[in-house]
């Protein structure tokens, strides 16, 4: 379990899941999580993201396509600051 300064613990997930270390990425200090399986081997096409400030996860889009595992990179702005839509 990751330790959050404020509460000792972080919250849990939108939705119990695995295998999403490569779909993993930080975004404006934020964690943001590409798809993963669910329980049961099912795969999950949510995108999630946690904010540490308000120690909470929330679903900020739905893929077309469901993914397990993979990989993920943050878009650059044009000063290298690190941007997503909806972060």
């Amino acid at each position: 379990m990751i330790a959050n300064q404020k509460t000792g613990m972080l919250a849990p997930l939108t939705e119990k899941k695995s295998h999403f270390e490569g779909g993993t990425l930080v975004v404006n200090d934020r964690i943001v999580i590409l798809g993963g399986r669910l329980d049961g081997d099912a795969i999950s096409n949510r995108v999630d993201m946690y904010d540490p400030a308000t120690n909470q996860w929330r679903t900020i889009s739905v893929m077309p396509e469901r993914r397990r595992g993979g990989a993920a990179a943050g878009p650059r702005g044009s000063e290298g600051e690190e941007r997503l839509d909806g972060v």
